[in-house]
């Protein structure tokens, strides 16, 4: 007896196989067992229903779609406070990233892997404890807050570079696309993670 890995539960009976005696096999619906050619159950045939995982896999696609489109409208609150408050500045920091990227990235690189590195060191130490408390607060935050520059650098280099629009003086319409941007491809770049991952 083997059961085919697919989303109906087939239990399958492989070919030349003799089961001397009653069956008891688990599906979705009583006439999903499959008998192979050649193959022989003496005995009853005892269905035994099987859950529905369909139900709370559509669930779970749901509440994690749901999630996202949170993320993305507090993305994009964070981000509105930003243009609204200081666009200027928002501005500067955009330039400053597109004349150079490699070293933006590398200082990015560097503070998102020792940060959490120096925070757990300090948690061993008595005088470091206060500080390693307060430091990895302020990472969480600024990792968030650099997704938010991130998006908002993004949907400004589409719009000069992709949409010919040199003059942008609205930041609105940059920050919504290049944060829907943003926010789908990590989120396609982690399930390809996971798919992977899976595979391995």
């Amino acid at each position: 007896y083997s059961e085919k890995p697919n989303f109906g539960f087939t239990p399958i009976i492989l070919p030349e196989t003799k089961i001397s005696g009653n069956l008891t096999y688990e599906s979705l619906k009583k006439d999903q067992l499959e008998l192979r050619p050649g193959a022989v159950v003496t005995g009853q045939k005892i269905y035994k229903q099987r859950p529905d995982v369909t139900a709370g896999n559509i669930f779970l696609n749901r509440a994690f779609l749901f999630g996202k489109i949170v993320s993305l409208f507090g993305l994009l609150t964070v981000g509105l406070v930003f243009i609204s408050l200081v666009p200027k500045k928002v501005f500067e920091i955009y330039t400053q990233m597109v004349s150079q990227p490699a070293r933006y990235i590398l200082i990015g690189i560097l503070y998102f892997i020792f940060t959490p590195l120096v925070a757990f060191v300090f948690l061993f130490t008595i005088i470091g404890i206060p500080l390693s408390l307060i430091l990895i607060p302020f990472y969480l935050i600024t990792l968030y807050l650099s997704k938010v520059f991130a998006g908002i650098a993004i949907g400004i280099y589409i719009y000069q570079n992709v949409l010919k629009k040199q003059n942008v003086k609205n930041l609105l319409g940059p920050m919504v696309l290049g944060l829907f941007i943003l926010v789908l491809a990590t989120n396609i770049f982690s399930l390809n993670c996971f798919i992977v991952a899976s595979s391995i």
